[in-house]
Formats: structure tokens, sequence, C-alpha cells
């Protein structure tokens, strides 16, 4: 029986990935920073509580975001490994192809990459605002503003979904502000420490 032309491109693709991911991840520490710990687990407690037990893609949060988009609520159900596969692939078209496309090359990605590389790889790669593209460049505008790593942690997560802009309106640092400050309090409130833990043991 012929493999299907599309499964073919799409497992090409994940190889690909895949193979991308892992030399990313052999340069944290040497000429990339590496995003630290704090960073790390604060991702998984905000954008991906189930990462430890789902195959690169969360079943219950694509349903749960379908559910409140057609209540009018738009809600991301993306993993970290989707949105590290959005960022390496650059698609960011809103298409139901393109969605799904994604969810099958970060299931794909999935059974090639240990889990615990996803958000570190991620933070090293992903985009915070005008000037931060990647958390090299982000450290070096903002890693002076922080008291902590608890406190960078948070102001880097908190650009992952509010992207800074060059000139942050009084609307966007208060978003921005906001998100920074719930963050820290679940973190630092937050009692399941399993979530997180394959990370905890690299």
């Amino acid at each position: 029986m012929k493999t299907p032309d599309f499964y073919k491109s799409l497992k090409c693709s994940s190889d690909d990935i895949a193979k991308i991911i892992c030399e990313i991840d052999s340069q944290l520490g040497h000429n990339r920073l590496m995003p630290p710990i704090d960073c790390q687990k604060m991702l998984i407690l905000a954008e991906d509580k189930r990462a430890s037990r789902h195959c690169g893609f969360d079943v219950v949060a694509i349903i749960r975001s379908l559910a409140l988009t057609g209540l009018g609520k738009p809600h991301g159900g993306s993993t970290i490994l989707q949105q590290l596969v959005r960022t390496i692939t650059g698609h960011y078209e809103k298409s139901l192809k393109r969605k799904i496309t994604e969810i099958l090359l970060a299931y794909l990605v999935a059974q090639k990459v240990d889990r615990s590389l996803y958000p570190r790889v991620y933070l090293s790669v992903a985009y915070y605002g005008t000037g931060m593209e990647g958390f090299d460049k982000f450290f070096a505008k903002k890693g002076n503003d922080s008291c902590d790593e608890i406190h960078l942690a948070s102001m880097a997560v908190a650009r992952l979904k509010y992207p800074e802009p060059a000139k942050p309106n009084c609307s966007k640092h208060e978003k921005i502000s906001v998100r920074e400050k719930h963050l820290r309090n679940i973190y630092l409130n937050s009692s399941n420490t399993r979530i997180y833990s394959y990370v905890e043991a690299v």
C-alpha cells in the first residue's frame, strides 16, 4: 500500500523540524542563552499544563478553545510544541488547513524529540516584541529590568501573549503588567509541581 503524498511531505517536514529543534538545543548554554528553569516552568504552567501527558497536541485544550470561540470568546488551544512548530515553519495564517497541519506536525515531531526540549527551545526562538526576536535579544533588552529569575520569567512569558511594540501605549503596557503579576501569582502559589517535573529532571 502506497503512503499518501500528503503524509510523506508531513513526515519530511517533521524530520526537518526535529533536526532544527535538536540543533538549537545543542547551542543553548554556548552561543545561545539557556532560558532559566523558572522561565520554562512558568511557560508550562501558563500555557501547557498537560504537556507531560499529551502527544504533541492537547485534545482537551482544543475542545475548550472551540467551545469558547463558539461563544464569542476566542481562546488559544495550542501546546508549546505547536507554537514551536509554528515559529520554525513561519506559518501563521488563520486557516483550518494550517491548524490541522500544525497539529499533525506536532504529533510527528513529538515522536522524535524529547519533550524536555520544547520549553527551552521555544523560549529561545520565540517573539517577545519589537527588537526582541528570541530570548537572547529579550534578555539583552529586558534582563536588567528584572530583580530575580521569577520576575524575569514573568516578563518573558507575558510578552509571548502580548508582544511589546516599539512604543507601547498605556493599554498594552497595562495588559503586559497585569499578565506579569498574574503569572508570578499562579507560579508562586502552584502546588502541582508534577506538571513540569520533566524539565526539572533534565
